[in-house]
């Protein structure tokens, strides 16, 4: 699996993609999400992501809209290449990014 997904205690959930978030995570994100409901509290853990591509920044983005809007999704512990993705492309206006 290319996503690790942690149900907390109340409607939060984390889900931590694997070493590279790429075009090829595509289907198995939106299944993996197609099971959240609309009040989830939802953390995206970069952890353990070393490689981040556009279509990456694009499912992030669905996703937050899938979600009740982007802000309401937190992006944490993205280093090295995620984080400089994510700065380029000025995810930190659109996302709570830790």
């Amino acid at each position: 699996m290319r996503f690790q997904l942690t149900h907390s205690d109340g409607p939060a959930v984390t889900i931590r993609p694997s070493e590279r978030f790429d075009f090829s995570c595509a289907g198995e994100l939106r299944e993996t999400s197609s099971s959240l409901g609309p009040d989830v509290t939802l953390t995206v853990d970069f952890s353990g992501t070393s490689y981040v591509d556009s279509a990456a920044l694009g499912m992030l983005l669905l996703l937050g809209e899938k979600n009740g809007g982007t802000r309401r999704v937190r992006l944490t512990n993205a280093k090295g290449q995620p984080k400089e993705a994510l700065e380029q492309a000025n995810f930190n206006r659109l996302f709570q990014m830790e």
